[in-house]
């Protein structure tokens, strides 16, 4: 089904919602873990586009773990399952919500990977302005305190994080992140 309904979500994308496929936001507040979790972890089913920028987003379908995650323990999961469907073969449901449910406390446990790489740096930022059709970049240069990078540097899901001279916390995703390098001693302005 081609089309935008409003300027939210794609026809596709609604329809997806509607066969119970979730975003990382969505599926992260049932399974009571963080999106980035889900993200680093799990797979995705498919992606739509969404918002009035027509950004791909991720769609999860992952039952099992939903239905792990109500509280029920396995037992009552697979006595649940098989009094829906008298047909299924115990010892696959068995396997199946045991894997999810090691699955969920995978998720439930995830940390990320935070990293200080400096206390005292110089980097080298892209900064973007203009509009959407005539973008201008630009590469900045400042010296922060405390440079830290959250996940794996470079990875599609690691952010780089510090305190600027004015004591301002920033943080930019791995993607308009150019270079850095350590200072030695803290650069003092007079």
């Amino acid at each position: 089904m081609v089309g935008y309904r409003g300027y939210s979500k794609s026809n596709n994308a609604i329809e997806a919602e509607s066969c119970g496929k979730m975003t990382a936001s969505v599926l992260s507040k049932i399974l009571k873990c963080s999106s980035m979790a889900i993200k680093a972890i799990l797979a995705p089913e498919e992606w739509h586009h969404t918002s009035s920028h027509y950004n791909r987003t991720n769609y999860y379908f992952k039952p099992g773990l939903c239905f792990l995650a109500r509280g029920d323990s396995i037992e009552e999961a697979i006595e649940e399952a098989i009094w829906e469907d008298d047909k299924t073969d115990c010892e696959k449901i068995w396997n199946y919500l045991k894997w999810h449910h090691y699955v969920l406390k995978k998720l439930r446990g995830f940390k990320s990977n935070t990293v200080k790489l400096a206390d005292y740096a110089k980097i080298m930022v892209k900064e973007w302005s203009g509009s959407r059709n005539h973008p201008i970049c630009k590469e900045v240069e400042y010296s922060v305190s405390d440079l830290f990078c959250k996940e794996a540097p470079g990875t599609p899901n690691s952010f780089y994080l510090w305190t600027d001279s004015r004591g301002k916390k920033c943080r930019k995703k791995y993607t308009n992140f150019v270079k850095w390098e350590a200072i030695i001693t803290p650069h003092k302005e007079l």
